[in-house]
Parts: structure tokens; sequence; C-alpha cells
């Protein structure tokens, strides 16, 4: 009996270790890279070029671009904190047709349901409140037809989302999780020009999608129409559609690049049946100072005079009060015998100054408040 037990706890043993370790599906930290790759050729109308080993495809359009290239591999990442290389591309947001940036991975072997994709990025431009679609990722099935397409997307107003769309045959749908802004609370310093790490969970089984941000979800949901549950991810492509049309003669985001792109970049893609999280760990968002702002010279001058102070949030200090000091009580009772009064004489407040409004936005968008110690 002894054996037996010994025998079946081996063999539990292997079958929990066989079914709680995670499959990587896919992964690229672009490191093998040697070289700065580029795809796509300045002032060409659309160039495809040799995929790199792994890859099946690698196309950008350029449009009759100037400047640089659109697309391409380069020594972005240790700059920003992050290791080794990142892929980047160069973005056009314009009044215009879609303009496209992709790399094709092959085809993945096995099937999995879920599956979670995990990547870093970095964008140098955080408004697409008024892009239709910025597609980050196209998911692919056996047939290589698109089936989920996690993108960001405005509502045309001032609202930035991510937005897992999705397309069973001729249907399509989406699940829109509501970032609001790119500043919002889970990157309240705001994401500009810093990696943040996101990650996707796909269940088509369940018809179930969660979307994290630095390790945070921001909630599991399900798309009024679900894909066909036989439909598995066989393919990624990296990279996609860069679409506005929200533009009107009234309202125009849209810039008109000439060597100055704006980019996105990508980091340590990888695709698993199980959570793969934030690992390293994302470096913090250290705030901008506000000493060059237009605003600041004036504000700083009526904080001098008012007595208040423009300070990083995460230093405000609490207001200091008299109750317990040691003189407090005596010098109470006298105020009280004699009409005087201990007070805060410091009462103005900003938010009439001309200053304020531009002060109160930069603020809030970089991890600074303006307070009264």
């Amino acid at each position: 009996m002894k054996y037996l037990v010994t025998f079946l706890t081996i063999l539990c043993s292997i079958f929990f270790v066989a079914t709680t370790n995670s499959t990587v599906l896919w992964q690229e930290n672009f490191d093998d890279f040697s070289s700065d790759m580029t795809c796509g050729k300045a002032g060409g109308l659309e160039s495809y070029c040799t995929a790199p080993s792994g890859y099946s495809s690698w196309s950008a359009e350029t449009k009759g671009w100037s400047g640089s290239n659109p697309s391409f591999i380069n020594g972005i990442v240790s700059t920003a904190g992050r290791e080794g290389r990142g892929w980047r591309i160069n973005l056009r947001i314009v009044c215009a047709t879609n303009y496209e940036n992709t790399l094709n991975a092959n085809k993945i072997s096995v099937d999995a349901n879920p599956v979670y994709l995990r990547w870093y990025g970095r964008e140098s431009h955080v408004d697409f409140s008024r892009s239709s679609y910025e597609k980050l990722f196209r998911l692919k099935n056996n047939s290589g037809s698109q089936i989920i397409i996690p993108e960001w997307m405005g509502d045309g107003v001032g609202k930035t989302f991510f937005r897992v769309w999705l397309n069973n045959s001729s249907v399509m749908d989406w699940t829109n999780f509501d970032l609001k802004t790119f500043t919002d609370s889970v990157a309240p310093n705001g994401a500009k020009d810093v990696w943040m790490c996101y990650e996707l969970k796909i269940d088509i089984v369940n018809n179930k999608y969660e979307f994290f941000v630095n390790g945070n979800s921001m909630g599991e949901k399900s798309a009024k129409r679900a894909l066909s549950s036989s439909y598995r991810v066989k393919a990624v492509t990296v990279g996609g559609n860069q679409n506005n049309v929200y533009c009107g003669s009234t309202n125009k985001p849209c810039w008109t690049p000439t060597s100055d792109f704006k980019t996105r970049d990508y980091d340590d893609i990888v695709l698993s049946t199980e959570r793969v999280g934030c690992t390293p760990t994302v470096p913090p968002v250290i705030p901008t100072t506000p000493v060059n702002e237009t605003w600041y010279a004036n504000a700083k001058t009526w904080c001098d005079a008012n007595g208040w102070v423009i300070i990083e949030n995460i230093a405000v200090p609490a207001k200091v009060t008299p109750v317990n000091e040691t003189w407090y009580a005596n010098a109470k009772t006298w105020c009280d015998a004699n009409g005087w009064s201990i007070v805060d004489l410091r009462t103005a407040t900003p938010v009439n100054e001309s200053w304020y409004l531009s002060a109160k936005t930069w603020c809030d968008a970089n991890g600074w408040v303006i307070v009264k110690p």
C-alpha cells in the first residue's frame, strides 16, 4: 500500500504540473534583430519589404510622405528603461484614407482557449478621441481571416477607448473598454512617451474579454454577438490601419507630418494560455516639472503672494492647525475675551485667475497640484 500511495502521489504531481503550466504560443521582443531594419521608402506609394525570420510578411504604406521611413526596427527601448530593441510605427493620423504598417507572424500550431495577449506599448501622441480606429493588432484564424482586432478608437468628441473589434463572417461587433483617456486613474500621470503594460484576455468559447493596464483590470465584458466557438487565434499581426474620420472644417485635430512623425512603439509581446503579467515592473512615471510652461510665471507669482504652492501631487502636505499647540488654549481664551480670533488669512482661491484653467489642466495631466499648504 505504501508503494501504491507513493505512485499515486507522483502521478498526481505530474498531472498537476502538466495542467497548470502555461504555454507560450508566440512571443517577440525584437532583440534578435541585429540591425535597424527599415520598411518603406519615403516618397513612394506603397512598399512591401522582405519579411524578417519568423514572419510571413512585412509591409508599410508611405503614400508620398516626406521624412523618415514609416516602419522600422530600432534601438528605441533602452532610452525608456526597457532593454534591447523594440518595433516602431511612424503614425500619420490625417483627414484621409487608411495608412497601414504591419508585421505578420507565422501561423500558430496550437489550439488554445482562452489566450492572453500581453505587450508593452508607448505612444508619442495620446489623443485619439477623433480617430475612428487605431489598430494595435490583428488576430487571425486558421484560414487567415481577421477575427479579433484590439484597437484605440475615439468617440469623435473627447474620449479615447480601448476596443475589442470582433468579426464573425459578415457579422461585426465590438466590446468597448472605456479608458476615458490615457490620463485616467490607471495612469494618473499620463501615458505619453511612457511604456505601458497592456494585456488582453481572449476567451472565444465563453465570449469573455478582459483588458489589463499595468496589471490592473479594466473589467470583463462580452460582445452582443459572440464569435463562433470553433474559432482559435492562429496568427498575430502587429500594427494595422491608422484612420481618422472625425475631421471637419471646424474641428481638425489631425497633423500633417513632414520629418516629425508621431510614433507607436511595441516591445515584449507574448501570446500565452495563461496571464503573463507585467514583468519586469513598469517603471514609475516621473512627473514633468512645469517651470517652462507658459502659465507658470503668472501662477507662481500669484501663489507666492497668496500663500499657495505648485507641487507634485504625491507630496501634498496636510494643512497645519494650531489646536494642539501648547499655547493654543491660553491664546484662544484671551482672544475670546478680547474680541480677537485666530484665523488663516490666506483665503484667496485661484479659480478665477486667468492662468488657472491652463495650469489645472497641465497639473492634472502631469501629476502636479495647486494647493494651499
